[in-house]
């Protein structure tokens, strides 16, 4: 079985943190480009420890798929 960073692919970060990225959105009535920054700029760096994997074990979340998906979301 493979380490949890090792299993972790960008599609499905990116999917697990649109998920987050929306629940903030409704829950502090932020804009979907306002949480999107938040994201990018100050999470997705953490996302390594909260999977319990060193920061070099884990490819980022792809970024353009994540803010597809929010944006997508809070559209409709």
């Amino acid at each position: 079985m493979k380490p949890p960073g090792k299993s972790a692919r960008p599609r499905t970060l990116a999917r697990a943190a649109a998920v987050q990225a929306l629940y903030q959105c409704e829950h502090a009535g932020e804009t979907a480009e306002t949480v999107i920054d938040q994201f990018v700029r100050h999470r997705f760096g953490r996302m390594a420890g909260l999977l319990g994997a060193e920061e070099s074990e884990v490819a980022p979340p792809d970024v353009p798929l994540f803010s597809r998906i929010v944006r997508t979301a809070t559209a409709q």
